[in-house]
């Protein structure tokens, strides 16, 4: 305790142990302001019955048949876009590569 804290503002001078924002009462006010909107607007459920069904769907219309696209997944508004050297067989592009 007491022993430790000395010892650490004597021989160590000031001990920072969070970052800029980590506790900051204007941080915690905007993030429970934006966790409010988020319910009151029921962003959750528009996404998993609106317009994450769409963002999937326009995905898969508009890019899965992409010469250069060898898979595309999403769930809710989060997608990955897997790019391949030849989509028939799916080879990867080597690390050093280029997709260009």
């Amino acid at each position: 305790g007491d022993r430790v804290a000395s010892t650490l503002v004597e021989k160590g001078g000031e001990f920072y142990h969070g970052y800029t924002y980590s506790g900051h009462p204007v941080a915690c006010a905007v993030a429970l302001k934006n966790l409010e909107i988020i319910e009151k607007e029921g962003l959750v459920e528009r996404v998993k019955n609106d317009t994450g069904p769409y963002f999937a769907q326009a995905l898969q219309e508009r890019i899965a048949g992409h010469r250069l696209v060898g898979e595309v997944r999403s769930i809710g508004l989060m997608g990955a876009i897997e790019i391949v050297k030849d989509k028939a067989t799916k080879e990867r592009y080597l690390p050093s590569g280029s997709a260009a």
